[in-house]
């Protein structure tokens, strides 16, 4: 078993190295990341995983780097191999709060939700690129870890963008279905050529991000139009 947990690190580029520190003395790793930050529609989703200590995946990575088949491969390893959670803020919360803090509330709201349900604390908590405080909590004396480009530096950090991704995609694939003008199944809400073109054809939706379309105008008649389609 070990013989093949030592192969599958090599095949994924060192990503298990920060979890390796960790694992050999019987300690846990939580990775946390979000998708969604930069769209102009839909929700911020966040995650927060720990793995099973020397479950590996060879073709774990940034979910940016994978298929929709990949994505949805390895989402189905990670849920059996971890434990998990993830956070939901809509856009309303996101043009109320602003984009920065509402990802720092949904980070921690996924987190939390994990280091309550887990029978063992992780012994460290890494992030992708968003400085978190566990100041006044009882989880203060975990160690915190955040880097830019996290996915590629930590399976944790990696699994967490895949659970995230693949939960976001899922709700904007329905939300297509209530807006189809827009194309969301396709783009998810990113500011995609095409997604812009629907902007200025169609103006912005009830669920597109207003402190982020700015410049974009809707009638009454369309306001409530849209509001009895997704209440």
């Amino acid at each position: 078993m070990k013989e093949k947990i030592i192969k599958a690190h090599e095949n994924n580029s060192d990503l298990y190295e920060f979890e390796n520190l960790f694992w050999q003395k019987n300690k846990l790793v939580c990775g946390v990341d979000e998708v969604g930050r930069g769209c102009l529609a839909g929700p911020i989703v966040t995650a927060a995983v720990i793995l099973n200590p020397y479950a590996t995946h060879p073709k774990l990575k940034d979910s940016k780097l994978l298929s929709s088949l990949q994505l949805e491969n390895i989402y189905k390893w990670i849920i059996t191999n971890s434990a998990y959670t993830y956070g939901i803020s809509n856009h309303r919360i996101i043009d109320k709060k602003n984009i920065y803090a509402t990802t720092q509330i949904t980070m921690k709201k996924a987190l939390f939700h994990l280091l309550q349900s887990t029978d063992q604390l992780p012994a460290v908590i890494a992030i992708d690129a968003m400085p978190l405080s566990l100041a006044n909590t009882p989880y203060d004396n975990i160690q915190l870890e955040s880097w830019t480009q996290g996915e590629s530096k930590s399976a944790s950090i990696a699994a967490a963008s895949i659970i995230a991704k693949v939960t976001r995609d899922k709700l904007l694939q329905k939300m297509s279905a209530s807006f189809p003008a827009y194309g969301l199944a396709q783009h998810k809400g990113y500011g995609t050529a095409t997604h812009i073109a629907a902007l200025q054809e169609h103006q912005a939706s009830i669920i597109h991000r207003k402190t982020f379309i700015k410049n974009f105008k809707r009638t009454k008649h369309e306001k409530s139009e849209q509001q009895n389609l997704f209440c």
